[in-house]
């Protein structure tokens, strides 16, 4: 009986190591107080990402006006993530150089 009580509770430690851990795509929100760097026809946009997050990925929609951005990351913590953040970025190849046009946060839209 020992054996099965020892057995059931090392299957539900590992159930829940492995449901906290499992890595999982969500999008982020660009830094609000962070302006984009222009280098030609590549942009460096900023997002406040989790110590855990990894893998990040921008989809990018231009237009004559505006260059949208969605940033999405990997995130290995799900209900216990800590609030603590740091400052990420990300480079991304433009089509043409984004001259006079707004680049908008895809989180949002």
């Amino acid at each position: 009986m020992r054996r099965l009580v020892a057995a059931v509770l090392v299957i539900a430690v590992a159930l829940a190591l492995w449901s906290t851990s499992r890595e999982h795509r969500v999008e982020v929100p660009l830094g609000r107080d962070q302006l984009p760097t222009v280098d030609g026809s590549s942009l460096t946009v900023f997002y406040v990402a989790h110590p855990t997050d990894s893998s990040p990925r921008a989809e990018v929609v231009e237009t004559d006006r505006t260059v949208t951005i969605t940033v999405s990351v990997a995130r290995r913590c799900t209900d216990n993530c800590t609030d603590a953040g740091v400052l990420a970025s990300i480079t991304i190849a433009l089509s043409r150089p984004l001259a006079g046009r707004r680049v908008v946060d895809g989180s949002d839209a």
